[in-house]
């Protein structure tokens, strides 16, 4: 529905679109779980980078790790997307103050009780972004905003390994 709206929108709401930023729609990664709903986000995603286009590293990540074939989700270009959260991408996700859509991909998939390759490639891009944010006051507050809460609150998960990536996750945040 997102996408469908951004796709038709005026002149005069592309104006406005400017204003929006990616942390503004980040939340609705938390409660939009639908195939569809995810990916009107990654429309919209798309369509903010094409006036914004500091976000499109973003925007094409998320939209990786949302991608679907034949109603079913495509593991290689998740996988794939996964991979390419190296610390250096990253730095530009934080720099260009897009991570948090991509942080909260991450612990959803970190969540994952069924795949675990999806769920230790999630935890591999989390190290990452803790590599990419050391020493950086920024990025810090980044984590203690957006990864620590969702961190804290899958820590009652009834999946004994959920619980465990998450420590683990707490464990690396300390070090």
């Amino acid at each position: 529905a997102i996408g469908a709206l951004w796709k038709h929108m005026s002149s005069y709401d592309t104006v406005q679109l400017r204003d929006c930023s990616v942390t503004q729609l980040a939340p609705l990664v938390l409660v939009l779980k639908t195939q569809e709903a995810r990916e009107s986000l990654s429309n919209a995603l798309e369509s903010l980078s094409l006036l914004q286009p500091n976000i499109q590293t973003c925007a094409r990540l998320f939209s990786g790790m949302n991608a679907y074939v034949m109603n079913e989700y495509d593991y290689d270009k998740r996988l794939d997307s996964y991979a390419s959260l190296t610390p250096d991408c990253w730095k530009e996700l934080l720099s260009n103050d897009c991570s948090s859509v991509i942080i909260y991909q991450c612990c959803i998939d970190l969540s994952n009780q069924s795949d675990i390759s999806l769920r230790h490639s999630s935890a591999r891009a989390l190290e990452n972004l803790l590599i990419a944010s050391s020493g950086n006051e920024g990025s810090i507050a980044v984590l203690k905003r957006v990864l620590m809460p969702e961190i804290r609150l899958k820590l009652v998960s009834p999946s004994l390994t959920v619980r465990q990536e998450h420590l683990e996750c707490i464990r690396k945040i300390s070090l």
